[in-house]
């Protein structure tokens, strides 16, 4: 792989990158949830992407994947403790 990254200026900072991968194709999964809100006819979808258009490998979709994956914990404590949203999610 022939890319090139920066990082800003950094003076005296020299850094190696290796990425082990396995070249293979792999089924994904998807995971899907509802949360009923007091109007049923009013829904918010909320989604991230894992395909990715960066030199070197999959690292955009992760930060989304992240971040669903923490908003879904709070959304559950938020329901389990009461809490119904005004809009289907």
């Amino acid at each position: 792989m022939n890319a090139t990254y920066s990082t800003g200026p950094a003076p005296g900072v020299k850094l190696a990158l290796h990425n082990l991968m396995e070249p293979k194709i792999t089924p994904i999964w998807n995971a899907i949830a509802y949360i009923n809100g007091t109007n049923s006819d009013e829904t918010v979808v909320i989604g991230n992407h894992r395909d990715t258009w960066m030199i070197g490998g999959a690292g955009d979709p992760n930060s989304g994947s992240a971040i669903m994956i923490e908003l879904s914990k709070a959304l559950g404590k938020l329901v389990k403790s009461g809490w119904k949203p005004k809009r289907n999610m």
